[in-house]
């Protein structure tokens, strides 16, 4: 029997209503610091907020898994879902079937959408750049969502505890060409008080002092710092600066 082995890659996980993957937009990031309101005590959110697509309502949008697993728990609003490494197999008369190998001891969690009917623990889920997608169905209704968005999030290990910023996955990430384009980080530290600002090369050893300069403006002295595009899981590409003082410093994006 021939067997066909897939190592497919992270997905975004809604659609754009076509079967493609949907435009990378966010409302809200990781790490995003929340106040107390209403039951909720204050804490830093824990995933991204994806918006509703505006032609969710005319297309039914559907949210699928950003890889594949299995469905570990079901809420009213919520899908979590175990990441599995896994193959497609064909049967006698050539149908193919998902075939789950070892646990990649991660997970996702997918809030404010409403499961799709029929999702049930323990089913096998897929990821929507699966060429195979068509072999199960999505987790979760795309339209209609509570609160308009969908609540990511990436976690590991397979336990759910541990939330992690999705966008180190670099399938997710939105292009850094996106607007706003950020170009350049200018930091006052003349009128706010006595602070250093310095260009950051010894911790990481490398050179970063091509991003780093200063420059006037109406009199007062800002540290420059350039803001290349960014490459995932690329720190030499990533400037630092070190500022220290005992006063506030103000800090201008130039986008």
């Amino acid at each position: 029997m021939l067997i066909l082995l897939l190592i497919m890659g992270y997905a975004w996980p809604l659609d754009d209503g076509y079967g493609n993957q949907g435009d990378k937009k966010i409302t809200s990031n990781f790490g995003d610091f929340r106040p107390a309101y209403g039951i909720h005590v204050s804490h830093l959110h824990e995933g991204i907020d994806i918006p509703e697509p505006d032609n969710a309502q005319t297309l039914e949008i559907f949210v699928w898994p950003i890889d594949c697993g299995v469905i570990w728990r079901v809420l009213d609003y919520t899908v979590e879902v175990i990441h599995y490494n896994y193959h497609i197999e064909y049967d006698s008369q050539g149908y193919p079937y998902i075939v789950l190998d070892d646990s990649k001891n991660e997970g996702s969690r997918y809030i404010h959408a409403t499961p799709v009917i029929g999702c049930e623990v323990w089913d096998t889920v897929i990821g929507l750049d699966s060429p195979d997608a068509r072999l199960v169905d999505p987790i979760a209704n795309g339209w209609g969502m509570d609160g308009d968005h969908l609540h990511l999030e990436y976690r590991k290990p397979g336990s759910m505890e541990r939330p992690i910023n999705p966008f180190f996955i670099s399938e997710l990430c939105p292009s850094d060409y996106s607007y706003p384009i950020l170009n350049y980080l200018y930091v006052d530290f003349e009128n706010y008080g006595d602070a250093d600002v310095w260009c950051w090369d010894e911790f990481l050893g490398h050179d970063f002092t091509q991003y780093y300069a200063e420059t006037t403006y109406n009199d007062t002295t800002y540290a420059k710092l350039t803001l290349p595009i960014e490459t995932p899981y690329n720190d030499l590409d990533d400037p630092h600066i070190i500022i220290s003082g005992n006063k506030k410093v103000h800090f201008v994006l130039h986008a």
